[in-house]
């Protein structure tokens, strides 16, 4: 999502902010489990898990070195935040082999601060990007999840043209046979309806391979650390990485490193479930992507962050 053009940026910033204000509510405000005269006295209320119901909150907001979409660099170094949220919505719940059924509005976003930037920014000229998002996502026999989005990737600084976009996603929880060398696959296809990421001639659609085998270090502690090794493959399944060329790869790049994450055990259960993360990622280039890059095939990718369930 590169190249300059005009969108209704300001629309897309409103929304957005309204998003931010309704999805995301003060921690002050949050609201503690009331106790039942059923409750024993030993039952404290800092000991309940959070929020077990149909609907459910997930909010976090990540800082990274530089920002590169599916490859695609947008963002070669400086300071990004990368705040995010989502309201799940279950539907359905354990219904024959449909283990759940969940509807999921989401927004997430670039802020930019500093060098790297690729195109010159108009006013708000921090706001890179500014994403809407909705999954409709069936979990089956527990460990398979099929799921239909929508994204709306837009730019409220007016460094690329609006791009809307429908995917489809499948993934295998594998650890019930794999136990501890489960791999975790996906699989993604993402059609371009309008806009083109790469602001080719014809929209294009993505293909995407993946693994995230993982492992946790001292599970019973209060504390426990996971290390996980995601590794994507990013492909052209149909003129994807254009940009302007008479080329049409079917190569795009591959990503891997490690992740890092481990629960914040101070913070209270009933106020959610806090995770601090930091991740390496190591990105390798195709043809058509290098350009992009200053002709390099490598990149390195620092980030961290913070994320909440509730």
């Amino acid at each position: 999502m590169t190249m300059t053009g005009s969108w209704s940026r300001w629309f897309a910033v409103g929304i957005v902010a309204c998003t931010i204000a309704v999805g995301v509510p003060p921690y002050v405000s949050a609201q503690q489990p009331t106790t039942s005269v059923e409750t024993p006295p030993e039952a404290k209320p800092e000991d309940k898990g959070p929020n077990t119901g149909r609907i459910s909150l997930n909010f976090g907001v990540d800082w990274a070195s530089a920002y590169y979409f599916r490859g695609i660099a947008q963002e070669q170094s400086g300071v990004n935040f990368q705040p995010s949220g989502s309201l799940s919505f279950k539907l359905i719940e354990n219904v024959g082999p449909l283990t759940a059924l969940t509807a999921t509005p989401g927004f997430w976003n670039n802020w930019h601060a500093g060098g790297g930037t690729i195109v010159d920014p108009v006013d708000p000229k921090f706001w890179y990007e500014s994403d809407l998002i909705f999954t409709l996502a069936a979990t089956l026999w527990e460990d398979v999840t099929i799921g239909l989005t929508y994204t709306a990737y837009t730019s409220p600084n007016d460094s690329f043209k609006s791009v809307q976009e429908l995917a489809l996603s499948m993934s295998l929880n594998d650890s019930k046979w794999l136990g501890v060398f489960a791999l975790n696959p996906s699989l993604l296809v993402a059609g371009e309806v309008a806009g083109q990421a790469d602001a080719g001639s014809a929209r294009g659609v993505y293909l995407q391979l993946g693994i995230n085998p993982a492992y946790t270090l001292a599970p019973k502690s209060d504390y426990p650390l996971t290390i996980s090794l995601p590794v994507i493959l990013g492909l052209s399944g149909h003129k994807y990485y254009e940009f302007g060329t008479t080329k049409n790869p079917t190569f795009g790049y591959v990503q891997l490193g490690p992740v890092f994450s481990v629960p914040l055990g101070f913070i209270p259960k009933s106020f959610g479930a806090w995770t601090a993360k930091g991740a390496a990622e190591f990105l390798f280039l195709g043809e058509t992507l290098k350009p992009l890059h200053d002709g390099n095939v490598f990149k390195p990718i620092g980030r961290i962050g913070i994320a909440a369930v509730y």
